[in-house]
């Protein structure tokens, strides 16, 4: 039998260690993978992955799409600016991130 600590070392597919630990490095090399980097195709890559999941889901207000966004992006420190008000059956706008 398997104890706690054995399972847990066997490599699952999940990593088990710090943020930004990239679990398949033998070397034991931190590697900078999460950040504010936008650019990074890692990075755009999990950003498009959080806004596709909201984009998905069915809201009322369109400001609580917003907002989950604002606190989704907020977790990996972007914002945008202050979104105005929408009126109208339809229209968009642009803000950039920071």
């Amino acid at each position: 039998m398997k104890t706690f600590k054995g399972f847990i070392k066997e490599a699952s597919g999940f990593p088990t260690g710090p943020v930004g630990e990239n679990p398949n490095n033998l070397a034991g090399e931190v590697t900078n993978t999460l950040g504010s980097d936008v650019f990074n195709p890692d990075n755009l890559k999990r950003i498009n992955a959080v806004i596709g999941a909201i984009a998905n889901m069915e809201y009322i207000l369109p400001e609580h799409a917003i907002a989950r966004l604002r606190g989704s992006l907020d977790k990996i420190n972007l914002t945008f600016p202050k979104v105005p008000t929408m009126e109208g059956s339809s229209g968009s706008f642009d803000l950039p991130l920071t």
